[in-house]
C-alpha cells in the first residue's frame, strides 16, 4: 500500500481475507478512498466486492465489482409528472369553460330577446365572457342587462334577472361536464382571492385570466407539497407514472 509498513499491510490483508467488520473514517483528503480501493483489491478473485455510495469514488482494483450508487429521485421526471397534470388540468379547464361561455351566451341572448331587452346580443356577449371569472363572473355579467331592462320598468327587470338565473343553471347543472368540475374546480376561497388579486395587478384582463393560473398552482401545490413532502397520495389526474 506505500503509506503502511509491511506489518501492518499483512494485517489488513489477513483482516479482508478472515471476512472481519472494518471501519475506515478519517477527514478530507486523509486517504479513506485509497485504503479502501486497497482493501477490496486483497478480496479473493473468486469472491464478489459490492460497493454502495453516495457519490462514486471507489475504483476496487478487482475482477467482479458491482456498483450501487445512491442518487436522489430523478428531478426531471417529476417536473414531467407536474407539467403533464398541469397541463390535464388546464386543458379541461379550458373545455369546460368554453363550454359553458357558449352555453351561457345562448341562453342569455334568446332570455332576453324573448323579454324584449334591447342590445341582447351584446349583452349575451358580456355575459359569455364574463363566465370565465370564477363566482363573481355571473354576477358582473348580469348586471348591465338587469340595469338596462330597468329602464323599460321593473317587470322587465325582474325577468332579465330570471333569465340570467336560468342562463346559469343551466351552465352549473347541465352543461359543465361533471368530470371537469371534479378534477379542476377551485375552491371558493381560493378562486375569489385569485380573481381579486389578478384583477388589482391586471385590471380586466386579470379578471378573465386568473383562474388558469390558479388551476395550475392548486395542482403544484398537490403534487411538490402533499405527495412529496406530506407524504400523502393524492393520485392527481394527469400525473403520468414515473417511467
Amino acid at each position: 500500500m506505500g503509506a503502511l509498513t509491511a506489518e501492518a499491510t499483512a494485517f489488513l490483508a489477513g483482516v479482508v481475507r478472515d471476512r472481519r467488520n472494518v471501519v475506515v473514517s478519517g477527514g478530507t483528503g486523509a486517504g479513506k478512498t485509497t485504503l479502501l480501493n486497497a482493501l477490496a483489491g486483497e478480496v479473493p478473485p473468486a469472491e464478489r466486492v459490492v460497493v454502495i455510495e453516495d457519490t462514486a469514488e471507489l475504483d476496487p482494483p478487482h475482477p467482479h465489482v458491482v456498483r450501487l450508487e445512491a442518487r436522489p429521485p430523478r428531478r426531471t421526471a417529476r417536473a414531467g409528472q407536474v407539467l403533464a397534470a398541469v397541463g390535464f388540468h388546464l386543458k379541461w379547464w379550458l373545455v369546460g369553460r368554453l363550454t359553458a361561455m357558449a352555453a351561457v351566451g345562448l341562453v342569455t341572448g334568446a332570455g332576453l330577446w324573448l323579454v324584449g331587452v334591447p342590445q341582447f346580443l351584446v349583452l349575451a356577449a358580456v355575459a359569455a365572457v364574463l363566465t370565465a371569472v370564477p363566482y363573481i363572473g355571473p354576477i358582473l355579467g348580469a348586471l348591465p342587462g338587469i340595469l338596462v331592462a330597468l329602464m323599460q320598468g321593473p317587470s322587465a327587470a325582474l325577468w332579465a334577472a330570471g333569465v340570467y338565473t336560468l342562463a346559469q343553471l343551466v351552465e352549473n347543472y347541465l352543461i359543465t361536464p361533471p368530470v371537469q368540475r371534479d378534477m379542476v374546480n377551485l375552491p371558493p376561497v381560493l378562486a375569489i382571492a385569485a380573481v381579486t388579486l389578478a384583477g388589482a395587478l391586471f385590471g380586466v384582463l386579470g379578471l378573465v385570466l386568473a383562474a388558469p393560473p390558479a388551476v395550475a398552482v392548486r395542482v403544484a401545490v398537490k403534487l411538490l407539497y402533499v405527495e412529496d413532502v406530506l407524504g400523502d397520495d393524492l393520485n392527481v389526474p394527469g400525473a403520468r407514472p414515473a417511467g
